[in-house]
C-alpha cells in the first residue's frame, strides 16, 4: 500500500475514496476518476467497471455486518439485483471504510479487517486526509465497507 494523501476536500468534492483505492492498488495519486463525484445511484457499479478496465481489479465487494452476521455482495450481484450473501470462511484484507471526521463529514479510510464467520476485527491503517483525525468505529458499530478484489490483494 502507498499512503497517499487526498488533494480535494469538502462534501461532494472530496476525493478520499479515490485516494484510498489508489493507495490500496498502489496506483499513482489522482490517476483515477473521483468515483464519488459520479451519479449517486450508479457510482458503485461504475467504479467497478472503471477498475476492471484500468487496473488489476476483478471486483469490488460491499461487506456488511448485521445482527452478528457478516454479509457480502459483489458488484455483479448488485447489478443483477441479487441480494447480499452470508459470509463463509475467514479472510484478512485491506478494506475501504467510511468513518466520521472531526469536521462531521463521512470520509473514506483504509483499514485491515480480519473476518471470521460472524465476527471481524478492525485495525487502523491509513487516513488520507492531511490532518488525519478520523474516528474508526468499533467493530459492532461498523455497517458497510468495501473490499477490493484484485490479483495479489484479496482472493475470496
Amino acid at each position: 500500500m502507498i499512503p497517499h494523501l487526498q488533494t480535494q476536500f469538502g462534501k461532494g468534492n472530496g476525493d478520499c475514496f479515490r485516494t484510498c483505492v489508489e493507495a490500496v492498488l498502489e496506483l499513482p495519486l489522482a490517476s483515477s476518476p473521483n468515483f464519488c463525484g459520479w451519479d449517486e445511484e450508479t457510482w458503485f457499479q461504475s467504479t467497478v467497471v472503471w477498475l476492471k478496465h484500468n487496473t488489476r481489479t476483478e471486483d469490488l465487494w460491499r461487506v456488511a455486518h448485521q445482527d452478528g452476521e457478516i454479509y457480502y455482495q459483489s458488484a455483479l450481484d448488485l447489478i443483477n439485483g441479487i441480494g447480499m450473501k452470508e459470509w463463509e470462511g475467514q479472510q484478512n484484507c485491506l478494506v475501504l471504510q467510511d468513518v466520521m471526521t472531526p469536521r462531521g463529514l463521512k470520509h473514506s479510510v483504509v483499514s485491515r479487517v480480519v473476518i471470521k464467520k460472524g465476527f471481524f476485527k478492525i485495525n487502523k491503517i491509513h487516513d488520507p486526509h492531511p490532518d488525519g483525525g478520523a474516528t474508526w468505529p468499533e467493530h459492532e458499530d461498523m455497517d458497510v465497507f468495501y473490499a477490493v478484489v484484485a490479483e495479489g490483494l484479496w482472493r475470496p
